[in-house]
């Protein structure tokens, strides 16, 4: 199954309640490094009708040069599809952390809540460079070990 089908596969279902029937969901693959993807990302929304969803993702399971550039402009890229959303009418409805790859994740958690932690104590192997991790994961603002992150959001029906 490709990525793309299975991130919509698994993340609608936080989207959609059980009573209303499944919403199209559009996937757009964020480059790494410093390549954005963010037109590829405004041509997908334009093409969203009311209700339906866009995953943009930012795949973290690269090789280590490439993976600490992504991750060092990762809230900067972030904040640039907040904004490219609100431009195009579509309500940011998560951000999620998926672990340890992209293509295959063991787990997937909301960033920044209870799950997050819960999975940064419970889920994630522990090693000898635990304190370092921790460190980097500060100064950055995200983990090193995620496989990828994915932001989802509506299109309002407005």
């Amino acid at each position: 199954m490709p990525a793309a089908d299975m991130l919509g596969d698994l993340l609608l279902g936080y989207l959609s309640p059980s009573t209303f029937p499944r919403a199209r969901c559009a996937t757009v693959a964020g480059g790494t490094g410093l390549q954005f993807n963010l037109p590829e990302l405004s041509a997908a929304m334009s093409s969203l009708g009311p209700g339906e969803c866009i995953a943009y993702s930012v795949r973290l399971d690269v090789p280590l040069p490439t993976r600490l550039v992504t991750i060092a402009a990762l809230s900067y890229r972030l904040r640039r599809v907040e904004r490219i959303f609100g431009r195009g009418g579509v309500t940011v409805v998560g951000s999620f952390g998926i672990d340890p790859h992209l293509d295959a994740p063991s787990f997937v958690y909301e960033l920044d809540s209870a799950a997050a932690d819960y999975a940064d104590r419970c889920l994630r192997p522990r090693g000898t460079r635990e304190q370092l991790r921790r460190f980097a994961t500060y100064f950055c603002g995200y983990d090193l070990t995620l496989g990828g992150v994915v932001m989802i959001g509506r299109k309002s029906s407005c």
